[in-house]
């Protein structure tokens, strides 16, 4: 019982990182919003190398 709630709020905050992830790109105009949303929910699946992997990639992606 405590694995699928673990399961369950792990999906619920990866869903709602990619949500926000892309709306806030999508608001400040970065090309692909929707794929760096979804790349943001993957990665946050891994503890801290996906937020590291993720944010230095949007950040040049920006730049670009």
């Amino acid at each position: 019982m405590q694995a699928q709630h673990y399961s369950l709020i792990m999906l619920t905050s990866n869903a709602v990182v990619a949500l926000l992830t892309w709306l806030a790109f999508e608001m400040l105009g970065l090309d692909h919003a929707s794929v760096w949303g979804v790349a943001a929910g993957i990665l946050h699946f891994i503890p801290y190398s996906g937020t590291v992997t993720i944010a230095p990639a949007s950040g040049i992606s920006g730049f670009l």
